[in-house]
């Protein structure tokens, strides 16, 4: 009976992969989505209302949408320097 337990390295690479490139494109679309609210919104939502409007999206996006996109970088990390060195570890027990 064989007890070994084995998981797929090479699949948790290839998630890892494709989680960061997914949150590469996050930030493309945040720095997109600023340049839109910078050159297209900002020179038509001139009023005191539209103003605080821009603020409140170029807020949202630099900072929740910033931390979202760190928080999900810091778990790529963690699954890429921490669980990957621990599932090779098991692999070879």
């Amino acid at each position: 009976m064989d007890d070994r337990l084995d998981f797929s390295i090479e699949g948790v690479k290839r998630s890892v992969e494709n989680l960061r490139a997914g949150n590469e494109q996050n930030q493309k679309n945040k720095t997109a989505f600023i340049e839109y609210i910078d050159n297209k919104l900002t020179p038509e939502w001139n009023t005191v209302e539209g103003k605080v409007a821009v603020q409140e999206l170029k807020n949202f996006v630099n900072t929740q949408f910033q931390e979202y996109i760190d928080y999900l970088n810091n778990r790529i990390d963690a699954v890429e320097y921490d669980v990957i060195p621990a599932l090779e570890n098991i692999n070879r027990a």
